[in-house]
């Protein structure tokens, strides 16, 4: 049992030690207030497996490698996923590391149902060939900050659990920026979606995004609200989306208010009223 503040320092660039340091855990309950910090430095470490959490203390457990402090901690992961939080556990914290995906490597995050974790701003996800972020049915993830990059999926996709995502970017991914789906929630304030090949911002099948002072530009679609979804795009801005700007149907809504960037008549259909199954945008 672990009864006390414990760190465990992983430092020789070595897979093999991070994920020894990680399952050595599991058998050991960390007991009342005590946290386990896992230190990575040194690098880059190359991983043929992915890194998976869980511990039934996972809350008290933090993976932290370079977090404001310098160039993070870089991680490859070669055909595999990256960090996966099984379901019903959770992730304390990650902070401080570059997560890249080599071939066919699932998703960056995943954070599978009825678990949570928290990823703080110096992570950046990169080219993994699914999602970069990704939450299951019942699932929340707190990514303040983060970057998504480049994954061949979407940047940020809620399947029925919450992302909350504030000050986040999604860049150049093959689909959607910022994804909710399946009821899922996404709460992407100031956040930015920019260069990915389908929309900036999705909601689909009784979806919600929160994404007011966000930004969506040079994406296929800047915001779009599908089957039941709601997107607020308050007080940010559309711009240089190649398809159109805004986009609303079967019985969906976008919140638009003082949405800038926006020419006349770009929202799909003309007089903000949408004939495509009853959607509606508001400016």
């Amino acid at each position: 049992m672990i009864d006390t503040d414990t760190t465990i320092t992983v430092d020789t660039g070595n897979c093999a030690d991070l994920v020894a340091a990680i399952r050595g855990l599991d058998a050991t309950a960390i007991a009342g207030e005590a946290t386990v910090t896992i230190e990575v430095s040194g690098g880059p470490y190359a991983c043929a497996e992915p890194l998976v959490f869980v511990h039934r203390d996972g809350p008290r457990i933090a993976l932290i490698g370079n977090p404001g402090g310098g160039p993070s901690t870089a991680i490859s992961f070669d055909n595999v996923g990256g960090v996966v939080v099984g379901q019903h556990r959770a992730l304390g914290r990650l902070d401080g590391f570059v997560l890249n995906g080599i071939g066919a490597g699932s998703q960056g995050v995943h954070v599978q149902p009825g678990a949570s974790a928290t990823v703080g701003p110096d992570v950046t996800v990169v080219g993994f060939s699914g999602s970069c972020y990704v939450t299951d049915r019942g699932a929340v993830l707190i990514a303040t900050g983060t970057v998504a990059t480049q994954c061949g999926g979407h940047g940020y996709q809620a399947k029925g659990g919450l992302i909350s995502a504030d000050d986040a970017q999604a860049v150049d991914n093959a689909f959607d920026g910022f994804a909710a789906a399946l009821g899922g929630r996404i709460e992407a304030a100031r956040a930015a979606a920019a260069d990915n090949g389908s929309n900036g911002f999705r909601a689909t099948q009784g979806a919600v995004i929160i994404a007011q002072s966000s930004s969506a530009s040079n994406n296929g679609i800047g915001y779009n609200a599908q089957n039941h979804s709601y997107i607020d795009a308050r007080d940010g801005s559309a711009t240089n989306n190649a398809s159109v700007q805004l986009r609303a149907g079967v019985l969906s809504y976008i919140q638009a208010s003082n949405l800038t960037g926006v020419p006349a008549g770009d929202y799909n259909i003309p007089a903000h009223e949408l004939s495509d199954g009853g959607g509606y945008i508001a400016d």
